[in-house]
């Protein structure tokens, strides 16, 4: 929280690329516990615990305190051995849990905004960034296609005589491809 509030951390990050899942682990087991005997005091360090991850939380719904403190610029770089999903799993697990033992949804909230991050960042940009890229391949299959001009040339089919042409031709193609 101190490294988003104020730019930098009293400390050094110590621990693992995975730790984040210890916290919400231990979350996940107090909720459970709360539900078999509640204990005010414990709830109450829960909902501290929880202010203090909200704090930590990234305006773009982001939640990783190990690439928020010691590797800003690697965020969702290496999935395999990076554990950001894995540790965004453990804590939604922990947030559905606290929720269903006291009825307060303040870690459900926090990791919903983490769920709206990860599918602006996998499914939103990746999708968008995939069609692009699929979208300039088949453009560029396509113009392999297309019969040669006068001058041997291949014809451009974005050219408005090369749409009108092929329009008398029956031969007009729908291409929304950018």
């Amino acid at each position: 929280a101190q490294m988003l509030e104020k730019g930098s951390c009293e400390g050094e990050f110590y621990g693992m690329v995975f730790q984040d899942s210890d916290v919400a682990k231990w979350l996940e087991a107090a909720a459970y516990s709360l539900v078999h005997k509640p204990d005010q005091e414990l709830e109450q360090r829960m909902d501290d615990l929880i202010a203090l991850i909200g704090r930590a939380q990234h305006k773009d719904g982001y939640l990783n305190t190990y690439f928020t403190v010691k590797e800003k610029d690697r965020r969702w770089t290496d999935l395999q051995e990076a554990h950001e999903l894995y540790c965004a799993g453990h804590m939604m697990e922990a947030a559905v849990a606290y929720y269903e033992a006291t009825g307060k949804n303040s870690l459900l909230e926090i990791m919903k905004r983490m769920g709206d991050h990860i599918y602006q960042h996998f499914i939103t940009e990746k999708a968008a960034q995939l069609l692009a890229v699929y979208c300039r391949k088949k453009r560029n299959d396509f113009m392999l296609f297309l019969p040669p001009n006068r001058n041997g040339k291949r014809q451009n089919p974005y050219q408005e005589s090369w749409i009108m042409r092929t329009r008398k031709n029956k031969y007009f193609f729908v291409v929304g491809l950018t």
